[in-house]
């Protein structure tokens, strides 16, 4: 490692400082002189011995400043946070700066960003530089059924409903210890938010058909692709919650917002090595001019169908046109239809209504009877359900323990 990045947050701005190995004074800290010393940074000015490696955060001129692994790269300082999250943008060291702050609390945190921009990696990031031989438990609140989250979040003891003949332990039990990522927690009805925000409280959870509370200690990350205040504001996320969740609050800004990142993330992303001066001006173009509304994820799937097409490394101009064009264009939704609408299509379908719901979540029901969405266009988004209520197609959970 030749190279650090000190960054810290002044005013809402990112400042940012790159540390090698001759000693440089921080431009927020006069008098401290830093200088890269093998695999960490050491301070030779007024605080000899103070040193930090990267992950990790220290004071200094007052200013809490977080130490960031980088590189030099074709492209500029490659800044990056855990095996998946590379960039070189103010945007993205803004939330590494964050994540690293984070990661020395047990305080919760609320990471937002569209889908695709690589929340769950960032959330995933903070556990780790939080300290090994933790449990991790991420839930995806999406995915969940509505009749099954309780269960799936605070466990079940025997009787507590039919066919359960054993003691479950709930997601909150299983991350006693460790992190908690609740992904999409927007999507959640608003009894399970309620329970959630209780909780949160009082650090104790009631398993369903039990009335013994059991105690937890489980740091609680929460990540959603909604805008909160708009969420608060139609009535599907409580007031209280966000504000219990959001002791820090983190964004990941969507790719459109952040062209420098596309080299650098294209370069990354590929299988095979990348031959020098590529991407070309002619292909940074082109990637530039394409509106990523998948973000990362669909940047993802371009790069490795270039190089299923071209070879491995083919970032050439000709190679990602041919990938961009064989991915049948942008995927937008467009803006959900109004409870009225949804109504109205409905009654034109001629389909009961828990038959439609059924059809529509499954991209079956055809162009004809679903006028604003086409069918398949976005199979992978939660629906609309009878109640207004935002449904997903099937639960799941992942568990790691480490040690």
């Amino acid at each position: 490692m030749d190279l650090c990045l000190l960054a810290v947050l002044v005013r809402g701005r990112v400042r940012r400082f790159a540390v090698g190995p001759r000693a440089a004074e921080v431009p927020w800290a006069p008098g401290v002189r830093v200088r890269l010393d093998r695999d960490r940074v050491v301070v030779d000015g007024e605080r000899p011995g103070l040193s930090w490696r990267p992950g990790e955060a220290r004071v200094i001129g007052g200013l809490r400043t977080s130490c960031l692994a980088a590189s030099r790269g074709p492209f500029g300082v490659e800044v990056r946070l855990g095996p998946g999250l590379v960039g070189v943008s103010e945007g993205l060291v803004r939330a590494f700066h964050l994540a690293v702050c984070a990661a020395g609390t047990r305080d919760s945190v609320l990471i937002l960003g569209e889908s695709g921009t690589g929340k769950e990696l960032l959330a995933r990031a903070i556990h780790d530089l939080g300290g090994p031989g933790r449990p991790w438990v991420a839930v995806n609140l999406a995915a969940v059924p509505r009749d099954l989250a309780e269960g799936e979040l605070f466990g079940w003891v025997p009787g507590a409903f039919t066919g359960a003949a054993s003691r479950r332990v709930g997601a909150f039990e299983a991350a006693t210890g460790g992190t908690l990522l609740l992904d999409e927690v927007g999507e959640a009805s608003g009894p399970i938010q309620a329970k959630v925000l209780r909780c949160l409280e009082e650090g104790r959870v009631t398993r369903l058909g039990s009335t013994r509370e059991v105690p937890v200690e489980t740091r609680v990350l929460a990540a959603t692709n909604r805008d909160p205040s708009r969420a608060v504001a139609e009535g599907r996320l409580r007031l209280d919650l966000v504000q219990r969740l959001a002791c820090l609050v983190i964004r990941l800004p969507p790719l459109r917002e952040r062209p420098e990142d596309l080299p650098v993330l294209a370069r990354h992303l590929c299988r095979g090595p990348v031959p020098e001066g590529l991407p070309d001006p002619e292909a940074l173009d082109l990637l530039r001019r394409w509106p990523w509304p998948g973000n990362v994820r669909e940047l993802r799937n371009v790069v490795r169908r270039a190089e299923a097409l071209c070879g491995p490394g083919a970032l050439g101009a000709v190679a990602l046109e041919d990938a961009l064009a064989l991915g049948g264009g942008p995927i937008d939704p467009g803006p959900r239809p109004s409870r009225g609408e949804r109504r109205r299509q409905i009654l034109a379908s001629g389909l009961p209504r828990s038959t439609w719901y059924y059809r529509r979540r499954r991209g079956t029901l055809g162009p004809d009877l679903d006028g604003e969405w086409a069918s398949g266009a976005s199979p992978a988004l939660a629906e609309n359900g009878e109640d207004g209520t935002w449904e997903g197609d099937a639960g799941s959970r992942v568990v790691t323990r480490h040690g």
